[in-house]
């Protein structure tokens, strides 16, 4: 897909998020200004054309620097973002290059999707679809979160987490969607 065609689904998706009242409304996000930023840098990023593909990496790293200062959010061009990605609050997220994140997820404040500490750069997490990542979730290293995932706030994934589970604690145990919601339903009764 095409940069233009990748940035007006953004407009769309972050109009519908806030009620779409308004065409202009998601310049008023900074979460829209984020991703855009990101599909910018990945756009340039795999220009090949010599002085062209140069000027527009360079803007590239002015705006990314300003979309940083202002948001605190640093999404690497090197990742693969997929559609409708929703930042839902912004300071202290960073996912690195070469991770994989799925359609219709959404992150939140101090979310990092990283390398393990080996020094290496290597092994990088693939984020399945609709995929919720709560305030100060940490992914670390080559692991494969499935699709229909809650990673629970402040969790640490270190291993793989099947499709339609809820990941919680530290290191993060995941757990069953459906038997959460049967452990609910029975405290409820209980009370």
């Amino acid at each position: 897909m095409s940069l233009w065609q990748d940035l007006r689904d953004d407009w769309r998706w972050h109009r519908t998020v806030e009620g779409g009242r308004s065409f202009w409304r998601p310049l008023r996000e900074p979460g829209f200004w984020v991703v855009a930023v990101y599909r910018f840098g990945h756009w340039a990023n795999r220009l090949r054309i010599p002085i062209v593909g140069q000027v527009m990496r360079a803007l590239y790293t002015l705006c990314r620097v300003c979309a940083f200062c202002l948001t605190g959010a640093d999404l690497r061009p090197g990742a693969t973002i997929g559609k409708r990605f929703t930042i839902h609050t912004f300071p202290g997220i960073v996912v690195v290059n070469g991770v994989t994140i799925g359609d219709d997820c959404t992150i939140n404040t101090g979310v990092c999707v990283v390398w393990r500490a080996n020094n290496r750069c290597e092994g990088v997490a693939t984020i399945g679809n609709n995929v919720r990542l709560g305030v100060g979730a940490k992914i670390l290293g080559q692991v494969t979160i499935g699709d229909r995932v809650i990673v629970g706030a402040n969790a640490v994934v270190l291993h793989d987490i099947p499709s339609d589970s809820i990941a919680v604690g530290l290191p993060a145990v995941a757990k069953p969607r459906q038997e959460m919601r049967n452990a609910e339903c029975g405290m409820r009764n209980v009370e």
